[in-house]
Formats: structure tokens, C-alpha cells, sequence
């Protein structure tokens, strides 16, 4: 006995055999000993079997890169915030010698108005003590001056 005789003849065996087909066939043709005979068969199935590990793998490259460029970013910002604590340290040191400059041309001048009004003041005693016509007009001391000319 063959296995041709046990398919009934007509549409009822060809429908038989059309879902043995369907139902045996792609375990048969999707098995590892069919994917080594058919070469392209096999290619597709290892494709399909491993498209979720090369996901992973590829979502791990961009998460590796994107880390990558994070930490690229970090070291740019950390090396612009040193450029820019030395040209601020450059910027305060060159404040404090302009201030330093300006106190001590401030200092002179100070001194320079005390001078002026003390010769001034040393000149109006002598018109009072000497009687000299006409006197000398008063000259205001700088805390006077500096009272007046506030408003």
C-alpha cells in the first residue's frame, strides 16, 4: 500500500493534502535540517529568528552614542567654564588694579583739596589778625563745599 492510496481522489483529496500542506509545511520547511539544505530558506529564517537581537543591539549603539554624545557636551561645557573662570579672574584682577589706581588718584586729590583749604584758611587768620582791607573772600572748607554742592 502506497501513500497515494490512502488520499481520496477528487477535490476532497486535493483539499486533504492542501491542509496537510499548510499545517506540516512551514515546521518542515522552517526546521534547521531544511534551512541548511536551502540555503536562502536558511538565510531568511536566521534573518527572521534574530531581527529582535539586532534591535537590541542597534538600540544599544544609539544609547551608547547618545551617552557618548552627552559626555562630550559635559567635557565642552566643563573646558568653557575654565576659559571663563580665567578670563573672570583676568577681569577681576584688572578691576582691582583700576580701583587700587583710581583710591590712590582719589587719595592725592584729597590730599590736594586739605592742602588748598588749610592755605586758604591760614590766609583768612592772617586778614583777621593783620586787619588787611578788603579780606579775602572765605574760602569753604571740602565738608562745607561737600554739604553745599550735595543738594
Amino acid at each position: 500500500m502506497e501513500l497515494t492510496d490512502l488520499i481520496p481522489e477528487g477535490w476532497a483529496g486535493t483539499l486533504i493534502l492542501v491542509m496537510v500542506t499548510l499545517i506540516l509545511g512551514p515546521w518542515a520547511i522552517f526546521s534547521k535540517q531544511n534551512a541548511e539544505k536551502w540555503w536562502a530558506l536558511g538565510h531568511f529564517t536566521k534573518w527572521v529568528k534574530n531581527r529582535k537581537i539586532r534591535e537590541i543591539e542597534e538600540n544599544s549603539r544609539l544609547a551608547d552614542a547618545t551617552i557618548k554624545g552627552h559626555a562630550d557636551d559635559r567635557a565642552r561645557w566643563i573646558a568653557q567654564m575654565e576659559d571663563l573662570r580665567t578670563e573672570m579672574a583676568n577681569d577681576r584682577e584688572q578691576a582691582a588694579r583700576e580701583l587700587t589706581r583710581a583710591t590712590e588718584e582719589s587719595a592725592s586729590y584729597w590730599a590736594y583739596i586739605i592742602f588748598v583749604s588749610n592755605e586758604r584758611r591760614e590766609l583768612e587768620l592772617m586778614a583777621i589778625k593783620y586787619g588787611w582791607k578788603p579780606q579775602p573772600p572765605k574760602l569753604m572748607s571740602f565738608q562745607e563745599w561737600r554739604r553745599e554742592n550735595k543738594r
